[in-house]
């Protein structure tokens, strides 16, 4: 079973609702994304890619606009949030940046 025959039957469990795919315009969710934009089930349901820009990186617009010109490619609109991570606490740099990514991505569903 390959990666399309996956999300179409995950699609077909959960055939309602709107799509939103976190979009990082790395390797893995571009091959998510690209795959989607195949089936039929999936362009049918309003499908967004979702960029979280944290800033933390030197490289953070130049990855913005990356996720941003991938997506135009595939034909999906591609929403970017701009988020800050909360400074020093208990846990480390990374956990702090997925908590703001959830956080981003909760406003999306």
């Amino acid at each position: 079973m390959n990666i399309e025959d996956h999300l179409s039957q995950f699609l077909a469990r959960h055939p309602d609702g709107r799509l939103r795919v976190g979009f990082s315009g790395g390797r893995d969710s571009t091959v998510l994304l690209a795959t989607l934009v195949r089936l039929p089930q999936a362009r049918a349901r309003d499908l967004l890619a979702v960029h979280v820009n944290h800033g933390l990186h030197a490289e953070a617009a130049q990855w913005e606009a990356h996720a941003q010109a991938i997506a135009g490619q595939l034909g999906v609109p591609c929403q970017v949030d701009r988020v800050q991570v909360l400074e020093r606490t208990e846990v480390g740099l990374e956990a702090r940046a997925r908590a703001a990514r959830r956080e981003a991505y909760s406003h999306h569903l």
